[in-house]
């Protein structure tokens, strides 16, 4: 049986002109690595945790002496390092943990012992920190209302998202900054509605930005331009 494979995998888009873009792949097998997952780890860490920050150990306790363990594969952007620490082997946080791109580590170790190779299995879920912003699906909204147009009349709405989780951000508010709410109202559905009687001759314009917060740390402004139209 073979010990390595060499693979290209291509990728090709149905544009015109159609683009293609490969990628190499070596696939090693190691004869010497045989049997079944002989343990299973589980930790936790928030995202965000400063570089070294010892995430768990795993403990090999059966009377066997380590002298090396490997992260083999679920390493993603070199997330994590594991260390020989007495028999334990000590794995340490090595980039920037962000749970916006990955929320589960899966990750394959081996332990390099006097006895043999174990395989270890180790879970690593990243929580959520409160560290982005909400954010508006456009920067600036120009909009036009015809006078006279009667209270409660729908006139946009907005949508705002956020990458923290609900847990976190305890669900965005959205309020009108002045002179917005002399004219206008918003739900937490984003909905912006006449609260009165726009009139050209008195206010042929207005302007104001309506703000989301995550009620913790992050606020973010949409600009609003509204014209109101003359009526003949």
């Amino acid at each position: 049986a073979k010990n390595n494979y060499n693979l290209v995998l291509l990728a090709k888009d149905r544009g015109t002109p159609s683009r293609n873009a490969s990628l190499a792949v070596n696939v090693a097998i190691n004869p010497a690595i045989t049997g079944d997952i002989k343990f299973n780890y589980s930790f936790t860490t928030p995202e965000n945790v400063p570089r070294g920050t010892v995430i768990g150990s795993i403990d090999i306790t059966d009377g066997r002496t380590v002298s090396a363990y490997t992260i083999s594969t679920g390493n993603y952007d070199n997330a994590f390092n594991i260390q020989l620490k007495g028999n334990n082997g000590e794995l340490t946080a090595m980039n920037n943990l962000d749970r916006e791109t990955y929320i589960i580590y899966s990750l394959l170790i081996y332990a390099t012992t006097d006895v043999d190779t174990l395989i270890i299995t180790v879970e690593v879920l990243v929580t959520d920190l409160n560290d982005n912003p909400p954010k508006f699906d456009v920067s600036t909204l120009v909009l036009a209302v015809p006078e006279n147009s009667p209270i409660g009349t729908l006139v946009t709405t907005v949508h705002c998202t956020d990458l923290d989780t609900d847990a976190i951000n305890r669900n965005n508010i959205l309020y009108l900054q002045s002179p917005g709410p002399s004219l206008f109202g918003i739900d937490q559905a984003g909905h912006l509605t006449l609260t009165s009687v726009p009139d050209f001759e008195s206010m042929p314009s207005i302007s104001f930005d309506i703000i989301a917060s995550d009620n913790q740390t992050f606020t973010t402004n949409l600009k609003v331009n509204v014209r109101i139209i003359d009526a003949d």
